[in-house]
This record gives C-alpha cells, structure tokens and sequence, in this order.
C-alpha cells in the first residue's frame, strides 16, 4: 500500500466559528450627533453605486452621502411601487458607504456597511431586513478578521451565504465566511496566501476598458406558481441627481423616466434634507 501525502498550499480553516452577532435596530447603532455640514453653507453630495430588487415591485438603493472631507454615512433608499416614490431609511454609521446588496428573491435582504477611511473599506456591519425592505436592523461583523475589504457577499437563501475578505489591493491573504443562520454567525471555511484568482492576470489600468452600465434592477410578477419578470429599472445620474427610468420587457423598448431622486442635501439636527 503507498501511502500519498499532500503538503498544503496554504493554512485551510474549516467550520471556525465567528462570534454570533444580535441584529439590533439601527437606532440602537447610531451616531446620534447631529448632521451637520463643515459651514453653513456646505453642502453633502448623495452618490448611489448599487440597486437591486425584491419580487414583485420592492426597489432598494445603496451609496453614501458625501461631505468635502469623505463620507458622511451610508445610504439606504426603498420604493414599494417599482421606483415611482422612494423612502430614505437613516443609517447613522460616520463614515461608512452602503454596497454588496443581496436578496433572497422572497423577503429578505442584505447589504454591507463598510468604513472609507483612510482608503481602506473594512465592513462594519451587515444590514438585513426579513420584512421586504419595509425595516432594517444591523449585524455586528467587529468578530470577523476583516483584512482591507470585501470582495464578495451573497445570500443563496434567507440563512445561508458567504463573504470573502481580501486585503487587496495589498495582496496578502483571502478569507471566506459562511453564514447559516442569515449572517448573525460566520464561520471560516478557507485562508488562502496571495491575490483572488480573478486579480492575477487583472490589469493595474486599462484606459480602454468600457464604462460600467448604470445600476439596475428586475421588476418581477406572479405567473402562475412562479415570477416572471416584466419590466427593468435603471439609475440615471446627472449633476442635479438621479433619474429612474423604466422600460418594460414586452413594451415599446424605450426607457422612461418614472421619478428623480435628489443628489445634494444639506444637514439637519437629526436628518439631512434635499437642497431646496
């Protein structure tokens, strides 16, 4: 008998349990200070990067409000009735963006609030909602050895997904946590040395690499015993704002504008307002 031995590549961590994290309403993790600007007459920019959607009508948008000095706290918008009004749900975390939206396609989502300090983007919390994005309450993710940022978050269900860590663009390790309990516990399935395999043969800087498309999202509908998609929504930017615009799958094949959302607001004692 011959026996085979294999040397790892690198350390392999199986099942190491994170510790669990309650997800407590995002009023019980706030900054309670007020939002105020560097002057009176300053004012904070709203840049959203990501949007996706929940069946059947259910929009959600992700960013950040932006000040002259960096961020100024994420941002989080919902509409009910496919992009026609929007509520702003006030995430009250300094400093900190809104990105890797997740649904599970029924009732719950995901997003990840990280720190833009100093160029890092450490994840801070986990934000989910099990309500249809009507409510939010946020996990605590200061147990996870978060190296620079997220590469990758999904949610295959309302229980189980995975995050990957990375300390690009450093090199250095990558770490994956999975989650079977809708990310209140993570455990460490692998710790691997050196850059994603996607990030290997990834130029530094290409000119000539197209712009990316503007977020956007499926409006869904129920056929039957299944959804069937019949409209997308996409986020149009201009100096001013956001434009929303609708196009549906068997319509005319044009895109049309179904509501604005502002991009520059100014700071209250508890809330920021558009600029008038």
């Amino acid at each position: 008998m011959i026996a085979l031995l294999c040397a790892p590549l690198g350390p392999l961590a199986l099942a190491i349990p994170a510790q669990g994290a309650p997800c407590q309403p995002l009023a019980t993790v706030a900054d309670t200070s007020p939002l105020l600007t560097p002057d009176p007459a300053g004012e904070i920019r709203l840049a959203l990067d990501e949007m996706t959607a929940l069946p059947p009508r259910t929009v959600i948008l992700a960013g950040a409000f932006y000040d002259p000095a960096g961020a100024v706290q994420p941002a989080l918008l919902t509409s009910s009735d496919g992009g026609a009004s929007w509520t702003t749900h006030p995430v009250r975390i300094p400093g900190a963006a809104l990105r890797f939206l997740a649904v599970d396609r029924a009732a719950s989502a995901w997003g990840i609030v990280s720190g833009t300090q100093e160029g890092t983007d450490s994840p801070l919390y986990l934000l989910r909602s099990r309500d249809g994005a009507e409510t939010w309450c946020a996990i605590s993710l200061a147990g996870l050895e978060t190296l620079h940022g997220v590469d990758m978050f999904r949610m295959f269900d309302d229980r189980h997904g995975l995050l990957v860590m990375s300390e690009a663009p450093f090199g250095g390790d990558v770490q994956t946590y999975e989650t079977r309990n809708g990310g209140e516990d993570w455990a460490l399935l692998w710790r691997a040395h050196g850059p994603s395999p996607d990030a290997i043969d990834a130029p530094a800087d290409d000119p000539d690499r197209p712009l990316p498309s503007p977020p956007h999202a499926t409006l869904w509908r129920a056929d039957a015993d299944r959804l069937a998609a019949h409209a997308l929504l996409r986020l149009q930017p201009d100096d001013d704002g956001y434009t929303i615009e609708r196009r549906e799958i068997l319509g005319d094949g044009r895109w049309h504008p179904v509501s604005r959302i502002p991009a520059w607001y100014r700071g209250g004692d508890d809330a920021l307002r558009p600029r008038p």
